[in-house]
């Protein structure tokens, strides 16, 4: 979607490799769409119909407001239990439009406080876990697990990331990184980064509003909304949903310039440990001139180089 107004959506199913999937005869694609910075918009639902291949459409005029949105697909096949898959996007799309497209409304002082009580949690977390869905806005996207423990008693930060063909191991700037079932490689590389690390991205917020009420796994989140515009990193525009009775944040979604993200949050101060590669005879030292030639999970999503120029 480009700005509010009437639009033909198209649902489409795929494997984890991309290839189409097409539903068998008979199925069901219900999309609700949902104004998550207006409470006061209705929640809508539109019935796809079948549109070739693997794909459903449906024309629908219910994109009425700017702000972000949350599609919500519901799959329904005979025999089979019913599925259910979200998308979040922002209108007007800064990447379409340019980010003054984009309306920073004054700051909500209830979102502002639920802000303040969600990086505080964040900045007292010593390990946090989350999964992590990035696209840059042509239909693909990299999927990661992040692991993140703070350095304690002397010992150094650390992070683990994990995606489909490539992990990374950091402790301290000590980094092993394995593609494709290769051996391990090690390397110097950036130091690994505290999950109180991640709120540098978050510096100079402003334009905080308030939303609607979900829940997000089993638990009522309030939806908050901000933009952060930094020296250092592009713009960004966010959508959280907070706990607002622990002020934990458990969901996070962000555009900026060509990408697409968003975090789930999976556990906070959870009982795990972050080691060097166990199997000391698959690492193999890398010298400075080696080029290992392969994009990492970093590279795509790295929590505080998410948003870096370049």
């Amino acid at each position: 979607p480009l700005r509010p107004g009437r639009y033909r959506l198209v649902v489409s199913f795929a494997g984890p490799d991309g290839t189409p999937r097409p539903l068998a005869p008979g199925a069901a694609v219900n999309l609700d769409l949902i104004s998550l910075d207006e409470p006061g918009v209705g929640r809508s639902r539109v019935e796809a119909i079948p549109a070739g291949g693997a794909s459903f459409a449906i024309e629908t005029d219910a994109l009425t407001v700017d702000g972000w949105w949350r599609a919500e697909a519901l799959v329904r096949q005979r025999g089979l239990a019913d599925t259910t898959a979200s998308f979040v996007f922002l209108l007007p799309d800064p990447n379409l439009h340019g980010t003054g497209a984009v309306d920073v409304p004054g700051d909500d002082p209830e979102a502002v406080a639920l802000f303040g009580r969600a990086t505080a949690f964040l900045g007292d977390t010593q390990r946090l876990r989350y999964r992590q869905v990035i696209g840059g806005g042509d239909g693909s996207a990299v999927v990661s697990r992040y692991a993140l423990v703070a350095g304690v008693d002397g010992a150094p930060a650390a992070m683990r990331i994990d995606g489909a063909s490539t992990s990374v191991v950091k402790i301290g700037e000590e980094e092993w990184l394995r593609t494709g079932g290769t051996p391990w490689l090690a390397r110097r590389g950036t130091a690994a980064i505290a999950p109180a690390g991640m709120l540098a991205d978050y510096e100079g917020a402003t334009g905080f509003g308030l939303g609607r009420v979900e829940t997000v796994a089993g638990r009522e989140a309030r939806v908050i909304t901000f933009a952060v515009d930094q020296e250092r990193y592009l713009p960004a525009w966010y959508a959280w949903w907070v706990d607002a009775a622990t002020g934990e944040p458990l969901r996070e979604a962000m555009v900026s310039r060509n990408h697409y993200m968003v975090n789930t949050f999976l556990d906070y101060d959870a009982a795990f440990t972050i080691e060097p590669p166990e199997d000391d005879s698959e690492v193999v030292p890398a010298t400075p001139d080696i080029d290992t030639g392969v994009a990492t999970p970093e590279i795509a999503a790295s929590p505080v180089r998410d948003r870096r120029d370049g």
